[in-house]
C-alpha cells in the first residue's frame, strides 16, 4: 500500500532518487511509531535543480549596448544620452 500512496501522481527516477529515498527512511528511523506515507514524502531531500552559470556580457557586448541606449535615449529626446564616460 505504501508504494500505491507514496508514487500516486509522482514520477521517481531510480538514479536520481535511490540516494533520496534511503536519507528519508534514515530521518524516519528514529520515529518509535510508524510514519505514514505523506511523512516520508515530507522527509524526502529536495531534488537540487542543475544550475546554468552565468553568461558574463564580453566588453564588447557592453559597449555596443551601451551605444543602443543612448541612441533610443536620443531619439526619445531625453537629453541626448551620450554624455557618459567611456
Amino acid at each position: 500500500m505504501w508504494g500505491r500512496v507514496i508514487t500516486n501522481g509522482r514520477a521517481f527516477d531510480e538514479q536520481r532518487d535511490t540516494p533520496r529515498f534511503r536519507a528519508a527512511f534514515l530521518t524516519l528511523g528514529a520515529r518509535r511509531t510508524w510514519p505514514a506515507p505523506q511523512d516520508f514524502i515530507d522527509a524526502l531531500p529536495r531534488i537540487e535543480k542543475e544550475r546554468t552559470p552565468l553568461r558574463l556580457m564580453s566588453d564588447e557586448q557592453r559597449e555596443r549596448n551601451r551605444r543602443r541606449i543612448n541612441g533610443l535615449i536620443d531619439k526619445l529626446n531625453f537629453g541626448g544620452g551620450n554624455d557618459t564616460a567611456a
